[in-house]
C-alpha cells in the first residue's frame, strides 16, 4: 500500500500530498472524496479548498532520521513542540520532547521544523516562563519573537510551540 495520497482542489489541480491515514480522515469527515478507485488521490469538495491551508505536511516514513530535531503533536492537542527522534518504531516514533518528557507518538504527528515556523501560529514562552503567548518570529538567526502584546525577545527553539491555525 502506498504511503502518500495526492491532494487535488475542487478544480482537480494538484495541490500537495498527505498520508493515507490523513486522507481517510478527510474523506470520513466529508471534506474530500476519493478521486480514483485505487485511493491514491483525494479531491476536496467545493468550498473546502481552504482546509488544505491547515493541513500539516507530514514527513514521509523514509525521511524521519533518528537523533534529528523535529516538532511533534503533543497528545493530539494540535500543539507542536520540539523533539529529538530517539527510535523509529515503524508506525510510531519514540521521541524526547525538549522539556525532557519521553513519549511514543504516531509517525503522522512528526513535522519538520520549517513547517512549524512557516505555517503554524507560533507561541513562545516569555522569558522562558510557564505560559505561552502568541507572536511572530521576526528573525531566525538569531530567533527573535515579536509577541502580540508588543514585547520582543530573543528565544530558543525549546521556548516555541506551533499550533495549527483555526478557521
Amino acid at each position: 500500500m502506498r504511503n502518500k495520497v495526492t491532494m487535488h482542489d475542487s478544480y482537480n489541480k494538484i495541490i500537495g500530498e498527505t498520508t493515507t491515514r490523513r486522507a481517510k480522515q478527510l474523506v470520513n469527515q466529508q471534506k474530500a472524496a476519493w478521486a480514483d478507485s485505487d485511493q491514491t488521490a483525494i479531491r476536496f469538495y467545493a468550498g473546502m479548498d481552504d482546509i488544505v491551508e491547515n493541513e500539516v505536511n507530514i514527513i514521509s516514513a523514509e525521511d524521519i532520521q533518528v537523533h534529528q530535531l523535529y516538532f511533534a503533536n503533543w497528545k493530539s492537542t494540535g500543539h507542536y513542540y520540539p523533539v529529538v527522534i530517539l527510535e523509529d518504531l515503524g508506525e510510531q516514533v519514540k521521541v524526547n520532547f525538549l522539556d525532557g518528557h519521553l513519549d511514543v507518538v504516531p509517525r503522522g504527528h512528526i513535522v519538520e521544523i520549517e513547517e512549524v515556523l512557516d505555517n503554524m501560529e507560533l507561541q513562545g514562552k516569555w522569558r522562558d516562563g510557564l505560559v505561552y503567548y502568541k507572536g511572530v518570529l521576526v528573525s531566525r538567526e538569531p530567533m527573535v519573537m515579536h509577541y502580540n502584546d508588543g514585547d520582543v525577545e530573543q528565544v530558543r527553539i525549546n521556548q516555541l510551540r506551533g499550533q495549527v491555525p483555526k478557521n
